[in-house]
């Protein structure tokens, strides 16, 4: 009965229903083993053309499960022209075409030009849309029946793309999935479940239909336990990252983590443990989890070290900056780019060095240290680069990318955006497009061009809507009520600025929080609500200290505290106004290069301070000063003009110069029409008492949720600091495993300064070793050097163990740098070497305690491994020697020192250890040989003693080469040697004999010693020739080696009795 029902629901369903959406049919059921067997039977045995998908991936379901499988399965008869050209008209995100097309073709996604950050949150939510629309037009002429085995375990980007179908009415076609939910199934991810259902059953889209079958009494259920090898899970992980599944990579990771680190693979190769770190890395950093990111590029980056390879070193920097760029650290990230800028150019390895520069090119867009010719030097380099490596899309970000675009929007630049855009239209790239014609109205903003400014905000915002790019659409939004607030349109534009609030608050960036409350402030400061716009500047300052801000795009904290002092001081809080300038010169503050509304504002708040305190001449002069800049023409900032003019005219009726206080009215009021900005043309008009019928409108509060962002922020940062704390942890651990590992102190130094490059704040490291003859430069990774080593005693000295500024600095030498810190190295109560970490740029951040504490601790470590490794190589040096003197000592013990061959001693000592080994092992084969010079006596007595010591030496190298290296030879007393053989019989035991009886009948006597010692001829009686008779003894049963060298010595004695000259062999 029950199967029957079933049955029917699904011929309804799928036979008899005329699909033209994608349907669900929803299954809770706790018996998915009989629910997926009945539908697999049923289906199979269908007329119509369908398409079945269970568990097309066994082993480990790739993200995306089953639909780019089904997509590779659908266009695999397809040539590869024929499939781009297929791809190409689907009209789908550029940079996914490449994606589809790769995985299609070769099974694995790539990627020629890595993501950009300004593109991620866009293509993470257009790829479930693109993956569809390829997938439904592969099937829209089939019916398609999905049979998901068990929804609770599918990857999460599964979830995104059965979700994206339940909500978009964009798919239609004959698609019927079939999804069952094991409701004993303990890993289940419920909210993702139940938002999947939601979207469905509100779109009319879900059947839900309970399976109930009862359950047999020994019924057991049975989880699929899955084995993967280490290569096939790296290529799984890879793919679902370049397509942007990040969650999926979570679960992945730890599955590839058990085989990795547990036995179950034990053929992993160090190349892919690499390659694991940095793609855990990398999906940490894209998931903002940036301490786990970076302690895997840390990892990665001393095997990379160990191995001694550069190239892996360099691209480890290459990841250590994007890193840092994405969570807005920007000087780290600006370190870690120039370091592997600086390595490429080694390697003359083009991919390092583009990806080097468009880091650096990005962080400088944020942090803006360089001034403009420097910058421009990056840009040129970076965009030759990527034309020449066909780097597309970085190069239509670099053209239309805003970094000195407002104040220096030259024809050159203008000519770089225009053909950005272009690119970006042949290639039918809509997000690349959205944003170039955003920093297109930017630049026209800045320019004061504004007819052309909200003509391409209005573009730009179009495309964004498109996109659903709630960050495009919180920036257009800042820029159109930028352009309002340009135009005097302050209304409208705080509805832009708080309109940008809201999309902000979708994806939570602070800076941009911060850039818009700066917005707002300079927008009621404009409108004569100071009081509100103090209240922002405050807002907007506490959420930068929460987030340890110094500075934001565009605006340095020199411009932020000179807006805050002029609002402060308008308001009628001089105090704050004198607390803003004071901070100003105390830190010694400085503007952004050629920011002319910072130089401004700085001089209008000297202008307005100095009237205050009735020093009209001295605040005239900055009222002109301030005219100055906002006259100037690199960096328009005229729209200034209004508020400036109104408050030089208070300053003239305060000191009763009523015809200049009447003029500059009316010069207000000239500009306010010149430009259409009506708020002010009815200010000044009311002013100069002109009738007029319109109301000057008051500019409204619409409220800021401070605390929410404020503790948000706070949270942030307390995450940024934690994760500081684990990566000084991570390289105290790191440093304290090269004290371990090393023994060469000047290796060890070696790999700390290179951990001390990449984790410190200081820009650069001078390391200076103590010689006989002074100091000496031993490391800098400065390209400048500093002439110091004489005074270097003197800076020990007097500045060692703390922060040294441009304010308590005293050294000219060091002048350069805006903060550094000593550190000598004392080994053994003496200097060993000595570091000096330095920050250099002005606008650079200095050297903090934190910093100071961590150096203190690494140093103080080092001095007393250092110390160790120096007694340790002095006890080993020291042992060493003994050891050399032992064996002298041992070798003079057992050997002859005429000779160099074994004296008795060593004899007595062999023949121990041969008896020994005989008993031990049973030898049967050990022959002695005992030899005696014939007549040496004579030539002793008759040329001396020191010729019979050369015969002496020159027969024992006879010996020496008559015998094997196992053979020991030994000085049994005066002119007598014995030999053992080891493993010898006695028939080569008289080979080895007659062998050194022909050696020494062929020195004839030694006749040439002897001449050459006497240098007359010399005659040898017949009777006294010089000969050699041997003695030989071998092993036979019984015989031990003190009888064997016995029997030796009585066949030596037949030897000589037989004339001399001659061996004989013991019977």
């Amino acid at each position: 009965m029950l199967k029957n029902y079933y049955e029917k629901i699904v011929e309804q369903l799928i036979y008899n229903a005329d699909l033209s959406i994608p349907t669900f049919a929803l299954f809770r059921t706790d018996r998915s083993d009989v629910l997926s067997r009945f539908l697999k039977q049923y289906c199979s045995g269908a007329e119509k053309e369908i398409v079945i998908s269970s568990d097309m991936f066994k082993n480990l379901h790739s993200s995306y499960f089953p639909f780019l499988d089904l997509i590779k399965q659908g266009y695999s008869h397809l040539e590869k022209k024929q499939l781009q050209t297929k791809i190409k008209d689907l009209n789908i995100f550029y940079n996914h075409r490449e994606l589809l097309y790769s995985y299609i073709i070769h099974g694995n996604a790539l990627r020629k030009e890595d993501i950009l950050e300004d593109e991620l949150e866009y293509e993470k939510s257009a790829i479930c849309y693109s993956i569809l629309t390829v997938f439904f037009s592969l099937y829209q002429n089939k019916t398609v029946v999905l049979l998901l085995d068990n929804v609770n375990q599918l990857p999460h980007s599964t979830m995104s793309v059965l979700t994206k179908i339940a909500e978009s009415s964009k798919f239609s076609g004959k698609v019927f999935i079939c999804a069952i939910v094991d409701r004993d199934d303990t890993f289940n991810r419920s909210n993702e479940i139940i938002n999947f259902i939601k979207i469905s059953e509100n779109k009319n889209r879900c059947i839900d239909i309970f399976f109930n079958e009862p359950k047999p009494s020994n019924y057991v259920r049975t989880v699929t336990e899955y084995s993967i090898d280490s290569k096939t899970a790296l290529q799984v992980l890879k793919n679902s990252y370049t397509l942007l599944a990040y969650e999926d990579c979570k679960e992945l990771i730890s599955e590839i983590e058990n085989n990795f680190y547990t036995n179950t693979d034990r053929n992993v190769s160090a190349k892919e443990i690499f390659s694991f770190h940095v793609l855990q890395g990398d999906v940490y950093t894209m998931l903002d989890n940036h301490d786990i990111a970076i302690i895997q590029y840390n990892t990665a980056m001393d095997l990379a070290i160990n191995k001694n390879d550069n190239e892996l070193i360099a691209y480890c920097n290459l990841k250590l900056s994007y890193s840092s760029f994405k969570k807005g650290d920007y000087e780290s990230s600006v370190k870690f780019a120039q370091r592997a800028i600086t390595m490429s150019e080694e390697l003359d390895d083009k991919s390092i060095l583009l990806k080097g520069l468009l880091y650096f090119f990005m962080s400088e867009d944020r942090s803006r240290h360089l001034d403009m010719n420097k910058w421009m030097e990056v840009f040129y380099r970076l965009t030759t680069l990527a034309k020449e490596l066909n780097m597309i899309n970085t190069l239509i970000f670099c053209y239309t990318n805003p970094f000195g675009m407002y104040s220096n929007y030259t024809e050159e630049i203008k000519s770089y955006h225009i053909q950005g855009i272009k690119l970006a239209k042949k290639r039918n790239d809509t997000y690349r497009l959205a944003r170039a014609y955003h920093t297109r109205g930017m630049a026209y903003a800045v320019q004061g061009d504004y007819k052309n400014v909200f003509k391409y905000y209005k573009i730009s915002r179009n495309y964004y809507k498109v996109l659903k790019d709630y960050k495009g659409l919180s920036y257009i939004y800042n820029g159109m009520g930028f352009y309002f607030y340009l135009t005097g349109s302050y209304h409208e534009s705080l509805d832009c600025y708080f309109k940008a609030l809201q999309y902000i608050r979708q994806f939570n960036d602070y800076h941009e929080v911060s850039m818009t409350l700066f917005n707002i402030a300079l927008c009621f400061f404009m409108g004569f609500e100071d009081a509100l716009s103090l209240k922002y500047l405050d807002n907007m300052l506490s959420l930068m200290n929460s987030m340890d801000y110094k500075n934001i795009a565009y605006h340095s904290e020199f411009g932020i505290r000179s807006l805050y002092g002029v609002v402060s001081l308008l308001s009628g809080d001089l105090v704050r106004a004198y607390q803003s300038y004071a901070l100003i010169q105390s830190k010694k503050l400085k503007p952004y290069p050629k920011k002319n509304e910072e130089f401004f504002m700085y001089e209008l708040l000297l202008a307005l301070i100095s009237k205050k305190e009735k020093n009209s001449r001295e605040s005239l002069q900055h009222f002109k000063k301030a005219q100055y800049y906002l006259n100037r023409t690199n960096d328009v900032i005229t729209y200034f003009s209004p508020r400036y003019f109104f408050e030089l005219s208070t300053f003239y009726q305060e000191f009763n110069d009523n015809e200049l206080y009447i003029e500059t009215l009316y010069k207000g009021l000239e500009y306010a029409k010149k430009t259409a900005n009506q708020f002010y043309e009815l200010l000044f008009s009311k002013k100069l008492n002109i009738e007029t019928e319109k109301k000057l409108l008051v500019l409204r509060d619409k409220g800021f949720d401070l605390v929410y962002w404020t503790q948000s922020a706070k949270l942030e940062n307390n995450l940024l600091v934690l994760h500081k704390r684990i990566n000084e942890i991570n390289v105290l651990n790191r440093i304290q495993e090269y004290f371990v590992s090393s023994n060469n102190p000047d290796e060890i130094i070696s790999k700390i300064i290179r951990v001390l490059n990449d984790n410190l704040s200081s820009e650069n490291i001078f390391y200076y070793k103590k010689m006989n003859t002074g100091w000496l430069l031993h490391y800098s990774n400065s390209p400048d050097t500093i002439e110091i080593s004489e005074k270097l005693p003197l800076l020990i000295e007097e500045l060692s163990g703390r922060i040294i500024t441009k304010r308590n600095n005293t050294f000219k030498e060091m002048e350069v740098f805006t903060s550094y810190v000593i550190t000598p190295i004392t080994v053994l109560n003496d200097y060993y070497g000595c570091f000096i970490f330095t920050s250099g740029d002005d606008n650079l951040t200095e050297l903090s305690g934190n910093d100071l504490k961590v150096i203190s601790i690494i140093m103080n470590q080092l001095s007393i491994a250092l110390e160790r490794k120096i007694w340790e190589h002095e006890i080993l040096h020291k042992n060493t020697e003994l050891e050399e003197n032992n064996k002298k000592l041992l070798i003079a013990a057992t050997t002859d020192k005429l000779t160099g061959l074994y004296n008795r001693q060593a004899l007595y000592k062999k023949i121990e250890e041969e008896e020994d080994r005989m008993k031990r092992n049973g030898l049967e084969k050990l022959s002695v040989l005992f030899i005696d010079l014939d007549n040496f006596k004579f030539y002793n007595d008759t040329f001396g003693h020191s010729i019979g010591d050369k015969i002496l030496i020159e027969f024992s190298m006879i010996m020496r080469k008559s015998v094997r290296s196992i053979d020991f030879i030994s000085r049994y007393g005066g002119d007598e040697f014995i030999i053992i053989l080891p493993d010898t019989e006695s028939k080569v035991a008289e080979i080895v004999a007659s062998r050194i009886i022909e050696g020494v009948i062929n020195k004839n006597n030694f006749i040439d010693l002897l001449h050459q010692n006497s240098m007359v001829d010399v005659t040898i009686p017949d009777l006294k020739h010089l000969t050699a008779s041997i003695g030989i003894s071998s092993y036979c049963n019984g015989d031990d080696i003190n009888s064997l060298v016995l029997k030796a010595d009585k066949a030596l004695y037949k030897a000589k009795g037989a004339g001399k000259g001659c061996y004989s062999q013991n019977e």
